[in-house]
């Protein structure tokens, strides 16, 4: 009788906070063995470092996003869809969902479910999320392959997401993760590896004027307008970074900027390491690429997966969890010069 489903009643957000919806419905309905339909996502808030300027570039993203989050799940089709405002409690959730369970057992979906503010939701979902995930993935067209390195000594590939071109009054570089950075690398100088870090941002190398396409959801638009972000033309200046010149203490570094978000959760899909930022792109990727290691900062509304690191907002981390971290990277060098498959 009913399923759940990835769209809420607006059908508009930015990209990663789509993904993680679809994510969340998805987890939530092989947890409780569930029917899940998926809806064709229509319509995205562009937010720069997208990767597209023009309504015809996000027309081609939208085309590609569906075909991945849909391979081989069962489409929505005639069901009508019920976009539930109520925010439930975690013991009020799970026996929904059970009720819900029973009446799907044996009937045909003809109802489609997707929750408000669905975020609120993880904790019911923070130990068995990633392998979900990991369990969709196996079915999309996104590669995500071991990391086979074979060699004497393996380089240690580490992602980072940086989200900030947009200004408001945080600083989001923070001097504490310039000193994360440079520990992980004295990590890898000491066992003898190379640390590799990629660093995923909106940020353009110097400051820029960018205006937000005009079907932007409404939503959106006067969130940024809270922060007078927008002129009266709706556009505004980006704030610039040079991160090649800021991070020159690293020995291999890499700045990413506007490709669009699948071929970057792909990427960070293929390092061992990812560190992030208080975003639903952050919680996607780290969802997405299941790293060896996991970092990030406290996230609105979000629980973390059990396995994941949690740092302080300035990413700052405690002792206990830096011993974890280095045995880690130890273990995966050991590993990898032994010809073992590190995941």
């Amino acid at each position: 009788m009913f399923a759940l489903t990835n769209l809420d009643s607006q059908g508009q957000d930015g990209t990663g906070a789509q993904v993680l919806r679809f994510l969340i419905h998805f987890g939530l309905s092989r947890k409780y063995k569930i029917p899940f339909r998926y809806q064709e996502i229509k319509q995205i808030d562009s937010n720069p470092g997208d990767s597209f300027e023009t309504q015809e570039e996000k027309v081609i993203f939208l085309k590609k996003l569906n075909q991945v989050l849909a391979a081989e799940l069962i489409l929505a089709r005639k069901e009508k869809s019920f976009f539930i405002r109520k925010i439930f409690s975690k013991f009020q959730l799970h026996f929904f969902l059970k009720l819900i369970k029973i009446f799907s057992r044996f009937l045909k979906p003809r109802y489609l479910l997707s929750f408000n503010n669905c975020i609120t939701y993880s904790p019911l979902l923070s130990d068995t999320l990633p392998q979900y995930t990991l369990q969709f993935l196996q079915k999309s067209t996104i590669e995500v392959k071991p990391h086979e390195l074979k060699s004497k000594n393996p380089d240690l590939n580490i992602a980072i997401h940086i989200r900030g071109a947009l200004k408001t009054n945080q600083r989001f570089v923070p001097a504490e993760l310039y000193k994360l950075l440079e520990w992980l690398e004295s990590i890898c100088e000491k066992i003898e590896i190379r640390a590799n870090f990629f660093i995923h941002t909106d940020a353009p190398p110097i400051e820029r004027r960018w205006k937000p396409l005009e079907n932007n959801y409404h939503g959106t638009i006067a969130s940024w307008s809270k922060f007078n972000l927008l002129d009266k033309s709706g556009a505004t200046e980006l704030i610039g970074y040079n991160f090649e010149a800021n991070f020159d203490s690293l020995r291999s570094l890499k700045v990413l900027r506007d490709i669009d978000p699948i071929d970057a959760w792909t990427q960070i899909a293929n390092c061992q390491v990812f560190i992030g930022c208080n975003s639903s792109f952050s919680i996607v990727a780290s969802l997405l690429s299941n790293p060896m290691i996991t970092i990030l900062p406290p996230i609105d509304n979000f629980t973390l997966p059990v396995e994941w690191i949690e740092s302080t907002p300035t990413y700052k981390l405690d002792d206990d969890d830096k011993i974890v971290i280095e045995q880690k990277i130890q273990d995966f060098a050991f590993n990898s010069s032994k010809g073992s498959v590190i995941k």
